[in-house]
């Protein structure tokens, strides 16, 4: 690979060749051991694109720390992709945005602390996530958050409440939301939030009258709390 590329789109592709991104340069190199001082491959890569990869079930165990200058990440249409381990992104200190879409098996997502510049977060029809609150780690500087079509989501993940820099939510088609949680007054930066499509949604906290920061709240075919 040749290593002035800035971005990457890997369709079909297996676990063991994600993997080899990080092992370019050993393998060019003839070296046989993989060393934290070897550089990276693809030093100047900033967007990866992960599709249509049927084998992959999560993230190399090295991770792609070796990606030095990654700003985003893209993952969808990865069928047996079942976790996102923290160790996976760890290192990452660039990153700025992840979408994660049409992914039938994921159950987990643990972002690493490392992530300090990642500013959005978006994940998309995901059926099997449940995002229990003990796998849930958000770094501090997201600012905006997007999740739709995640039908085993009960309530957001209490690690949200952290996020004091968030600016833009938008939840839509959860089908399984009943409540949004008391902490969401914590939401000190929030200017948008959206929750549409969202049909067991029963009630809002009082709390959201400490969202002095929001500008545009809109709230569309949420039937049971339109009812009421």
């Amino acid at each position: 690979l040749v290593p002035s590329l800035e971005e990457l789109f890997m369709f079909f592709v297996s676990e063991k060749l994600l993997q080899s991104i990080t092992r370019v340069v050993e393998t060019d190199s003839q070296i046989t051991t993989i060393d934290s001082s070897i550089p990276s491959p693809l030093p100047l890569l900033k967007t990866l694109v992960v599709h249509h990869s049927d084998d992959l079930v999560s993230l190399p165990e090295e991770g792609l720390q070796k990606l030095t200058s990654l700003q985003h990440l893209l993952i969808t249409n990865c069928p047996k992709l079942v976790y996102l381990p923290e160790e996976g992104l760890r290192g990452l200190t660039l990153l700025q945005s992840i979408r994660i879409a049409y992914c039938d098996s994921l159950t987990s997502i643990s972002l690493s602390r490392d992530l300090t510049a990642l500013q959005r977060l978006e994940i998309f029809k995901c059926p099997a996530l449940n995002w229990p609150d003990d796998d849930m780690q958000v770094p501090r500087s997201l600012q905006s958050l997007s999740i739709s079509k995640l039908p085993q989501l009960v309530s957001l993940p209490h690690g949200l409440q952290h996020l004091t820099t968030l600016q833009d939510l938008d939840i839509s088609k959860c089908d399984s939301l009943v409540t949004l949680p008391e902490w969401i007054g914590n939401l000190a930066s929030l200017r948008i939030l959206h929750i549409i499509n969202c049909q067991k949604l029963e009630s809002l906290p009082d709390t959201m009258r400490f969202l002095t920061a929001l500008k545009e709240l809109e709230i569309d075919r949420c039937d049971i709390l339109t009812e009421r």
